[in-house]
């Protein structure tokens, strides 16, 4: 679950079968929810909900089942304010459970894929020019780094960002004793910072299995 503003958003990715529940409420009312995921097309196991993300007008919501991320914003300036789909993200081959987690900062994003391939995007919200010259405002792909660890660590178990600065967590390297490192957002790409792990005063008991900033 996240929190912002007026805004809370909720992810259950056992619900429905295993598709997974969403659901964002105006924190003024929380009985009722102002807008739910839609899970009709998504599969049985697509867990929805697993990771989520509110902040301002952006909310994201993981479906690592499905190996995809949903975008929503929450369109203020109509006769009834809204949140509605802005776009669907999804990761590169041989890359999966992307969306298992995810964090949201100002105009940055992280995006961690611990499956397959493991992986986290890094994202940031820009005007891209079409051919055409028309713009349209979307979340730039900053590119993927893959795991500089053994296959198994889980990188990207857990993102967090801020300011340009992201920590990501592998809490399966190491023998189950876990590793964090930092990444960087800078000049249009996503770049591996440095191992943080020997500054934290336990060395196992998987490190990393969550990050926030």
């Amino acid at each position: 679950l996240d929190a912002s503003g007026s805004h809370l958003i909720i992810g259950t990715p056992s619900g429905n079968g295993g598709k997974g529940h969403v659901a964002i409420y105006d924190q003024a009312d929380p009985s009722t929810p102002v807008w739910t995921l839609e899970v009709s097309s998504l599969s049985s196991d697509a867990g929805a909900g697993t990771a989520v993300a509110v902040d301002g007008e952006w909310a994201v919501i993981g479906i690592p089942g499905d190996n995809k991320a949903i975008i929503l914003k929450y369109e203020s300036d109509g006769p009834t304010p809204q949140w509605t789909e802005h776009e669907w993200l999804s990761p590169p081959p041989g890359v999966s459970e992307f969306g298992f987690s995810i964090d949201l900062n100002n105009n940055q994003m992280l995006i961690g894929a611990p499956g397959g391939d493991e992986a986290v995007g890094g994202f940031v919200l820009e005007d891209y020019t079409f051919p055409d010259g028309s713009t349209q405002l979307l979340w730039n792909n900053y590119g993927f780094i893959g795991t500089p660890l053994p296959p198994g660590s889980r990188w990207g178990h857990s993102v967090t960002i801020e300011s340009s600065t992201g920590f990501v967590g592998s809490p399966q390297d190491n023998n189950g004793g876990g590793r964090v490192h930092s990444v960087h957002l800078t000049d249009g790409f996503i770049d591996i910072g440095i191992d943080l792990t020997h500054e934290i005063p336990w060395t196992n008991g998987q490190i990393g299995w969550d990050v926030m900033c």
